[in-house]
């Protein structure tokens, strides 16, 4: 409830994704809290914010967390559902009792990265249950969703393209 009051009073994507993860780090429950976005080139997942830790726990998050064929952000964003991981980046569909879960941002085909919630707590995810954090990934994504169009809609200036495809 409290990161959708923040979601409502938020103006911009960066407003939306340092409340989320400000709500989750403030938490008994959790460590820390970051969202990160896949690149458009090689795929890889690099935090866009975070909250409740330092930049170098993050950065060993993300890299537990890309390890392997299928990794968790491939499989959340794939399937559209939260993954939970235990603290050495082991795939579960259910809550561990400590690690992490990775939510997908994802709406109306659009997809805006991913929630990672990480916790030492061996009961924190036994207090949420596992639709709580499917529900937040949709809203936050609708969030993000809202206040891009907002802005799309309220710019004055416009972009131009243009394509040329050569030997086809």
């Amino acid at each position: 409830r409290d990161v959708n009051r923040e979601l409502v009073a938020a103006s911009t994507r960066e407003e939306i994704e340092s409340a989320v993860g400000e709500q989750f780090a403030s938490s008994d429950l959790f460590d820390a809290a970051w969202i990160g976005s896949r690149g458009l080139v090689d795929g890889t997942v690099s935090p866009r914010s975070w909250a409740g830790t330092d930049v170098d726990s993050v950065d060993g998050n993300v890299e537990t967390l890309c390890t392997g064929d299928r990794t968790p952000f491939e499989r959340a964003l794939e399937g559209n559902g939260p993954v939970f991981t235990d603290s050495g980046g082991g795939v579960s569909r259910t809550p561990n009792e400590e690690g992490s879960v990775v939510v997908p941002l994802a709406y109306r085909g659009a997809e805006y990265g991913v929630l990672v919630v990480v916790t030492d707590n061996p009961s924190a995810f036994d207090q949420v249950e596992c639709g709580i954090f499917a529900e937040l990934g949709r809203t936050v994504a609708d969030a993000i969703s809202a206040v891009e169009s907002k802005r799309t809609l309220a710019s004055d200036r416009v972009t131009e393209l243009e394509f040329q495809l050569a030997g086809i």
